[in-house]
């Protein structure tokens, strides 16, 4: 029961986008910091500037799904570009590998990666992403702790982890205070409540999930030196929005590069209240 509760309350935070206040905006493709509306052109330039680009997703957007097609293939026109995915685990690279050397099918990849256990979302809504990869031999990233060692976190907290358990973790920032507000904001806005000590863990598990992410977006760009110009991050939107989870630490990891978020409206927003939060890089109104 512990761990139906804990993944319903990622599944929630990795989809997850706090309100704001409506207005009413043409659609389009805004730069938040400007206000700018980007046309096709200066939109993919803005992707081919940024050494990582993060779109978040609602894991069942059909429209979220179509958007980071597009923005796949403006990233990889001519360019080599991995694919990084939250819906995969790391311990799963290599059938990964397999699929893109044309090595298995899809099938085999899909349940060498244990996808319906470990994701379980429509593959219909991702198979144009790993499609595209394979036809253009391009890497496909698995982004993901194993998902025994968040249970593990979220169950006991990273201290009363054993020796061997903490060796799988990479670096942890648990500072910051407003992402675990932010966090404890969105639970209650939805009616849950959990002691300290239990919510202390869960947001261990959560930036044990960020970190490793970023982590895993870092090293691959890191590790194929030359053969690699950025990487296209796939995750939910909880994971990218106000830089809190994966961007600031792929920051802190790789300083000095650009880490450019998107995301697509699905409410009315002001993009000054936008901005002020931080919420995005570049907001597509549809």
């Amino acid at each position: 029961m512990r761990a139906v509760l804990f993944f319903a309350l990622v599944s929630l935070v990795g989809c997850a986008t706090a309100p704001v206040a409506p207005a009413r905006i043409a659609p389009g493709i805004y730069d938040v910091a400007t206000g700018e509306q980007l046309n096709e052109e200066q939109f993919a330039g803005r992707l081919i500037s940024a050494k990582y680009v993060i779109v978040g997703e609602s894991h069942d957007s059909p429209e979220d799904h179509a958007l980071q097609l597009h923005v796949f293939e403006l990233m990889s026109s001519g360019r080599r570009v991995a694919l990084g995915m939250e819906m995969f685990q790391r311990p799963f690279q290599e059938p990964l590998d397999l699929y893109v050397r044309a090595e298995i099918d899809e099938a085999t990849m899909l349940e060498r990666t244990e996808w319906k256990t470990r994701w379980g979302f429509e593959t219909d809504l991702y198979r144009p992403l790993w499609e595209m990869a394979r036809e253009k031999s391009l890497p496909i990233i698995a982004l993901n702790v194993r998902r025994e060692l968040t249970k593990r976190v979220s169950a006991v907290g990273v201290s009363a982890l054993t020796e061997e358990e903490r060796a799988q973790l990479v670096d942890l920032d648990l500072s910051r205070e407003d992402y675990r507000s932010w966090l404890e904001e969105i639970f209650s806005g939805h009616g849950m409540k959990m002691d300290r000590e239990k919510f202390d863990r869960f947001y261990e598990a959560q930036v044990l999930w960020d970190e490793t992410m970023a982590d895993s977006a870092v090293n691959a760009l890191k590790q194929r030196p030359g053969d690699l110009e950025s990487i296209l991050i796939i995750v939910g939107r909880g994971h990218a929005e106000f830089r809190w989870g994966i961007p600031s630490r792929i920051e802190r990891r790789d300083p000095g590069q650009a880490v450019l978020v998107i995301v697509r409206a699905t409410e009315p927003i002001q993009l000054d209240d936008a901005k002020s939060r931080q919420m995005a890089d570049i907001v597509i109104i549809p």
